[in-house]
C-alpha cells in the first residue's frame, strides 16, 4: 500500500569591521550568548598590556592603542577537538565499525546517499544494463544517467520508526502530536532527510504506513511512554531548530561592488576634468557638507554616479522590507516613456525624464504592517533590555549586547575580569524618505494580458541597505581616555578588584551532532552500511566570570550624515546611495487587476515571504520540500503624485498621455518549462500552490508563465548559484521556485467559490507530479 501523508490543513545588527588586520577581540551580536571564546595573544601584545599595569596608561598608550586596534576581530574560528575524535574512533572500534572510513567521510556520505536515491528509483528509472555482465565503465555511465534523470528523485522520506509491537494507536490530532514548525504552520517539519520517518500508526499492521517528522512522532511517543525506538529519540534531541535563512547579504554584494580595480575613488571631482590647480586628497569630502540630498550631484565622488543600464550587473534586492521602512517617495526616471504602457518606446534621447510618484498604502489590510511594526518595536526594545540588564551586572552568563570583548589570555585558568567595551544602540532604519526607479525598454522580463514587467535599477539610501561603521581604532582610542579617567595616569586610582583572579578561561566544548550510520540493500540486493555523518564537536576557548564593562563614547558612523573619521575615510569612500535590482511591474490603460494584486501582496501573511531551514511534507506531495518564500518580496506600489497633477489612476497627464502605477517587487527569474523540471522540481512548484492554499489563497491563474524559478539556494553567493544551476548534468539543483501574477487570487474566507477553485487547482498539481497531461 501506498504510504500516506499526514492529514492536515531585521536582522540583527552587526558592525561593519573596517580595520582588515582585526586579530583579537570579537563581536557580540544583539543575541544571546552562552560564553565569548577567545582566540591568541602573541607575547608581544602580552608585554604591552604588562606595560600599561607597570608603567602606566599614559606612558605605553601608544603602545596599547595598536595592540587593541590589532586585536578588534569580528569572528573566531573554533579549533578541532582532537580528544573528542579520539574518542569517537574508540566508540567506533568497540562497534566493530572501521574507522579508517572516516578518512573519507564525505565520499562515503555522498556515495550512500547516491546509493538510496538509485534504491528507491527501481520504478521511476530503471536500470537498463545487466550490471552482472556490464563493465566498470558501462555501470559508471548507467550510475550516471540514472542519477541525473529528471525522473529520479533526489528527496525523499527513507528511515523507519520501529514501533512496540504493543504500543498504543497513534491518532492525527491533539497537542501531544505537535512537533517542531516554522512560521507557516505546517505541521511536518525536519531540519534534515534524516529528520523524516515512515511509521505505522496501528503496530499490529504491517501495512498502513505513513510519514511524518521525528519530532512530531517523538512528540507523542514521550506522551505514551512509548521508549522503543530509543536511537530514534536520541536523534530527535539533536535534530536542529527551525530558524529562518537570509538572502544573500545585499551589504557585502554592493560592498564588493564598490571596489572597483583599476579606477581611483575620489571627492575630487577635478579626477573626471580638465581643471587645473591644487587638488585635495582623494578621500576628503567637499567643505560643505554633508549635501542637501543624498541624490546631488555633490553626494556621488568620482567615478559615480553609473549611467543606468551601463556596466556592471546589479545585485538582486532579495530581503524583506517592512511597509513601514518602504520608500515614501519614489522619483522615476523614464527618458523612454516606458510608463505610457503600451508597448512601443519613445526614440532615445539625452533628456532624462522624470516623474515623481507617491506610495499608496491599502487601508484594508494592515494585519501585517501592524505586526511588521510591533516586531520592530519588540526587537529595539529587547535589545536595550538586553544592554541595560548587562550593564547591571556584567557576566559571561549574561546575554550580550552589541560590543567587543577583550582577550588576555591564551591558555585556560584563572584571570582578572576581562574588558567588554559596550557599543551604542545602532540606529533604527525608518521610513525611507525617497527612492529612484530607472526605466529602460531593453531590461523586459515580458509581457502579459494587461502588463508589462522590467527589470529596474532601485536606487536607495546606502545606509538603508548597508550597516553604518563602527571605527574600532576610534574605539581603542576612547577606551584609553575612560580607563586613564577612572583608573588614573598611573593607575593609581584603579579599583584591586579588577585585579583579581575572578574570572577564568575553560575550555567549552559543544557537541552539535553524533556519528550517524546508515543501512540499505544495494543495487546486488546486499546489505550495506555507511557512515553518512561524522561527529561534530565545536572547542572554544571560553571566558567565564565577570566583565569590567566600559560603554563606548564613539557613535556610529553614517558619510550622509557627516563625515568618516580620519581612519574611516580613507578607505570608504563612495555614494550615499546603492543600486539594486527588481522588477517593475506596470498595467495598460483601464485595468485593475495591478490595483488588485496590490491590494493582495499587503494582505499575505509573513510566512509567504519567509525563507526557513529544513524540509516541510506539504500534503498531499509526499517528498519533502525545502522551507523557502511562496512569493516574490514586495516593495511597494506607486502612482503619481497628486503634488505634481490631479491624476487620478488611468487620467490622462501633462501630454495627454497615460502613466502606469507602479508595482515593485522582487526579480525572481524566469517562467518554468514543465518539460525539463526534475520529479524533485515538480514537487517543489506544486508545493507551492498547496502552501498558497493553506495559507488561505486561490492563485486563480494557474500557468507555466506565473511559476518562475532562479539558481539558488537564495543565501548562496550569484557565482555558487551559477555554479548550482550547471550541476547533474547541466539540470542544475538548489533552483529557488516563486508563485507569481496574483491580480486574481481572493482570500478563501471571503469567496464562495474559492473553494472549488481550490479544488481545481489542487487536482491539476496532483495530476500534474504524478505525471498526468501536464495542464500549466
Amino acid at each position: 500500500m501506498e504510504p500516506q501523508v499526514e492529514d492536515h490543513p531585521m536582522e540583527v545588527s552587526s558592525t561593519v569591521w573596517n580595520a582588515p588586520e582585526v586579530q583579537q577581540v570579537i563581536e557580540a551580536g544583539d543575541h544571546p550568548m552562552e560564553t565569548a571564546s577567545a582566540t591568541e595573544i602573541a607575547p608581544e601584545r602580552a608585554e604591552a598590556e604588562a606595560k600599561v599595569e607597570t608603567q602606566g596608561y599614559h606612558e605605553a598608550a601608544s603602545t596599547v592603542i595598536e595592540v587593541i586596534h590589532d586585536a578588534l576581530n569580528p569572528m573566531i574560528e573554533p579549533s578541532s577537538s582532537s580528544e573528542a575524535l579520539n574518542k569517537f574512533l574508540q566508540d567506533l572500534q568497540k562497534s566493530g565499525m572501521d574507522p579508517s572510513a572516516l578518512e573519507n567521510a564525505e565520499e562515503q556520505a555522498k556515495r550512500f546517499f547516491e546509493d538510496l536515491i538509485l534504491s528507491s528509483a527501481t520504478y521511476d528509472t530503471p536500470c537498463k544494463i545487466d550490471m552482472a555482465t556490464a563493465t566498470d565503465e558501462e555501470k559508471a555511465a548507467e550510475r550516471k544517467r540514472r542519477l541525473y534523470s529528471r525522473r529520479t528523485h533526489h528527496r525523499f522520506v527513507f528511515q523507519d520508526w520501529p514501533r512496540d509491537p504493543n504500543g498504543k494507536p497513534v491518532m492525527k490530532d491533539g497537542p501531544e502530536r505537535k512537533g517542531k514548525q516554522t512560521s507557516n504552520g505546517l505541521e511536518i517539519w525536519g531540519a534534515t532527510l534524516f529528520d523524516f520517518y515512515m511509521f505505522r500508526r496501528f503496530p499490529e499492521q504491517k501495512s498502513g504506513v505513513t510519514f511524518s517528522s521525528g519530532s512530531r512522532i517523538a512528540a507523542w511517543m514521550k506522551t505514551h511512554g512509548e521508549d522503543y525506538a530509543k536511537d530514534q529519540l536520541a536523534a530527535v534531541e539533536e535534530e536542529e531548530e527551525p530558524h529562518h535563512i537570509w538572502p544573500c547579504l545585499i551589504s557585502k554584494l554592493i560592498m564588493d561592488g564598490e571596489q572597483r580595480s583599476g579606477l581611483t575613488k575620489s571627492w575630487n571631482r577635478s579626477q573626471d576634468t580638465n581643471v587645473e590647480g591644487p587638488k585635495c586628497e582623494d578621500w576628503k569630502v567637499p567643505d560643505i557638507w554633508p549635501p542637501k540630498s543624498i541624490f546631488s550631484p555633490e553626494a556621488y565622488p568620482f567615478p559615480w554616479p553609473d549611467k543606468p543600464f551601463e556596466g556592471r550587473k546589479l545585485p538582486a534586492l532579495q530581503s524583506y522590507i517592512t511597509q513601514g521602512q518602504l520608500p515614501a517617495k519614489l522619483v522615476v526616471h523614464d527618458s523612454r516613456k516606458i510608463l505610457r504602457a503600451n508597448g512601443r518606446r519613445a526614440p532615445a534621447t539625452d533628456d532624462d525624464i522624470t516623474h515623481v510618484y507617491k506610495l499608496v498604502e491599502s487601508k484594508k489590510h494592515t494585519e501585517r504592517a501592524k505586526f511588521d511594526e510591533n516586531e520592530l518595536k519588540e526587537s529595539d526594545a529587547k535589545r536595550r533590555h538586553i544592554r541595560d540588564k548587562f550593564l547591571r551586572n556584567p557576566h559571561s552568563s549574561k546575554d550580550h549586547p552589541s560590543g567587543i570583548m577583550l582577550n588576555r589570555r591564551d591558555t585556560p585558568g584563572p584571570c582578572a575580569p576581562v574588558i567588554f567595551v559596550v557599543y551604542p544602540h545602532l540606529p533604527e532604519r525608518g521610513r525611507i524618505p525617497e527612492a529612484h526607479l530607472y526605466l529602460s525598454p531593453n531590461a523586459a522580463l515580458g509581457q502579459g494580458n494587461h502588463s508589462y514587467v522590467y527589470r529596474a535599477e532601485f536606487e536607495l539610501p546606502r545606509s538603508f541597505l548597508v550597516d553604518e561603521l563602527m571605527c574600532t581604532q576610534c574605539v581603542a582610542e576612547d577606551l584609553m581616555k575612560i580607563l586613564e579617567e577612572q583608573d588614573g595616569p598611573n593607575c593609581e586610582t584603579r579599583d584591586p578588584k579588577w585585579d583579581q583572579p575572578t574570572g577564568r578561561y575553560e575550555y567549552k566544548v559543544t557537541h552539535k551532532t553524533s556519528a550517524a550510520k546508515g543501512f540499505f540493500k544495494g543495487e546486488d540486493g546486499v546489505a550495506k552500511e555507511r557512515l553518512v555523518r561524522c561527529p561534530e564537536d565545536i572547542v572554544e576557548l571560553a571566558y567565564v566570570g565577570p566583565y569590567r564593562a566600559i560603554e563606548t563614547r564613539v557613535q556610529y558612523q553614517n558619510l550622509a550624515l557627516g563625515p568618516y573619521c580620519e581612519h574611516l575615510a580613507k578607505e570608504n569612500i563612495h555614494p550615499l546611495t546603492a543600486k539594486v535590482s527588481v522588477a517593475a511591474k506596470l498595467s495598460i490603460n483601464g485595468d485593475r487587476h495591478l490595483e488588485r494584486e496590490a491590494e493582495n501582496y499587503q494582505a499575505f501573511p509573513r510566512h509567504f515571504f519567509e525563507h526557513w531551514n529544513g524540509y516541510n511534507i506539504v500534503y498531499p506531495v509526499h517528498h519533502p520540500v525545502p522551507v523557502t518564500p511562496v512569493i516574490p518580496q514586495y516593495y511597494g506600489y506607486y502612482v503619481v503624485s497628486e503634488r505634481y497633477s490631479n491624476q487620478k489612476e488611468g487620467d490622462d497627464v501633462d501630454d495627454g498621455e497615460y502613466l502606469s502605477p507602479i508595482l515593485l517587487l522582487e526579480d525572481c527569474g524566469t517562467s518554468i518549462d514543465p518539460e525539463v523540471l526534475s520529479a524533485d522540481d515538480k514537487n517543489e512548484c506544486a508545493a507551492l500552490v498547496f502552501k498558497f492554499h493553506q495559507g488561505g489563497w486561490t492563485h486563480g491563474s494557474i500557468a507555466r508563465r506565473n511559476i518562475v524559478r532562479q539558481p539558488g539556494p537564495l543565501n548562496a553567493f550569484p557565482e555558487q548559484r551559477k555554479l548550482n544551476a550547471k550541476k547533474r548534468g547541466g539540470r542544475g539543483e538548489d533552483w529557488s521556485y516563486r508563485l507569481i501574477d496574483f491580480g486574481r487570487s481572493t482570500f478563501i474566507e471571503t469567496n464562495s467559490e474559492a473553494y472549488k477553485t481550490v479544488l481545481e487547482e489542487r487536482t491539476a498539481m496532483d495530476n500534474w507530479i504524478h505525471d498526468g497531461p501536464i495542464q500549466l
